[in-house]
C-alpha cells in the first residue's frame, strides 16, 4: 500500500511550528550514485542524487546545498531548521521495492509546496511507470489548464518536485 500526502505550505506551517527542529537527513550510496533524503515524521519529504544539471558529481555537502536552494521547504529562509540523522532507516530498499514493482510500491512520502505544486504532483503522480510520451502541455490539461501553461508547468512543478524518483517527474517530456 502506497502512503502519499500531499500538504500545502500552509498547511504545513500550520502543523509544525519553526521553533522545532523537525526535519532530518541523511545519505547513502546507491547504484546511482550518492542519494541524500530529508524525512518527516517517518516520511520522505526530499529526494536528491549526487549529480547537478551538467552532470557534475556532487559531495554531500554540495547536494544538501543544491537541495536548499532547489526545494522550498528546505530554504534557510523559512526558519526550518534541517539536521543530520545517521540513524534514519536506510532507504535503499525502498528505492530497489520501487524499480522491482514497476512502480508500484512507494515509501511513505509527504509532497509539500503551492496549491499549484500540489495539483501537479498529483497529475505526475498518476503518469504511468515506464510513459515516455506525456508532455509539460498534456500535464498542464490533466491539472484543468490549458495546454500552453506548459512552460510555467515545466518551472513550478517538474523542475521543483522535491521527490523526482518517487514522483516521476522525470517522465515528462
Amino acid at each position: 500500500m502506497t502512503d502519499i500526502s500531499f500538504m500545502t505550505r500552509a498547511q504545513f506551517q500550520q502543523k509544525y511550528p519553526k521553533s522545532q527542529s523537525i526535519l532530518q537527513y541523511n545519505s547513502i550510496q546507491t547504484e546511482f550514485g550518492l542519494a541524500l533524503y530529508v524525512m518527516l515524521d517517518d516520511k520522505i519529504c526530499a529526494l536528491g542524487f549526487g549529480f547537478d544539471r551538467a552532470g557534475n558529481v556532487l559531495d554531500e555537502a554540495a547536494l544538501l546545498k543544491k537541495m536548499q536552494h532547489d526545494y522550498w521547504l528546505l530554504k534557510a529562509r523559512t526558519g526550518y531548521q534541517i539536521q543530520k540523522n545517521n540513524q534514519l532507516r536506510d532507504i535503499k530498499a525502498d528505492i530497489e521495492r520501487f524499480f522491482n514493482s514497476k512502480g508500484k510500491i512507494l515509501p511513505p512520502i509527504l509532497a509539500i509546496g503551492s496549491e499549484f505544486q500540489i495539483d501537479g504532483w498529483q497529475a505526475l503522480y498518476n503518469v504511468a511507470y515506464g510513459c515516455k510520451d506525456t508532455t509539460y502541455g498534456d500535464l498542464a490539461e490533466k491539472m484543468g489548464r490549458p495546454a500552453n501553461h506548459a512552460q510555467t508547468v515545466g518551472t513550478n512543478i517538474v523542475a521543483k518536485n522535491p521527490i523526482a524518483l518517487f514522483i516521476p517527474c522525470h517522465r515528462i517530456i
